[in-house]
């Protein structure tokens, strides 16, 4: 399904469309995260859970985000589209990509922060299993 831009109403909604999905995908790579951090077993004396923690953390947020931004990329009609709505458009497609690991990293900071005992929490933090 292209999105075709002819009039400025059009634009509207497709920005709207982008900005909303674009936090939902946010908040949908935080949850992954947390689960995968969940699925990684402790291991007593060694920082390699911590580790493989942190990787996949690195990992799982920027390619839902970036995934999501190419995704909305191309379902753009550049054929049948003007181009200063198409312009406009990557504008608020590339503000949601900073946006989505803004709140990727800020939101999943704060959780780390109030639950201090959580395995999502040792991805920050030094705790002992």
């Amino acid at each position: 399904m292209n999105t075709i831009l002819h009039n400025l109403p059009q634009l509207v909604a497709a920005q709207h469309d982008v900005w909303i999905f674009g936090i939902i995908s946010a908040l949908f790579a935080i949850i992954i995260a947390f689960l995968v951090a969940k699925a990684i077993p402790w291991e007593s004396d060694s920082q390699n859970d911590r580790t493989k923690r942190r990787i996949w953390f690195l990992i799982i947020g920027p390619i839902i985000t970036i995934a999501y931004w190419v995704f909305r990329d191309l379902t753009i009609d550049h054929a049948n589209s003007l181009q200063p709505l198409i312009t406009r458009y990557k504008g608020t497609n590339t503000l949601t990509l900073v946006a989505g690991l803004v709140i990727y990293f800020g939101m999943s900071i704060l959780i780390m922060v109030f639950n201090k005992k959580s395995k999502f929490a040792s991805i920050l933090f030094k705790i002992k299993s």
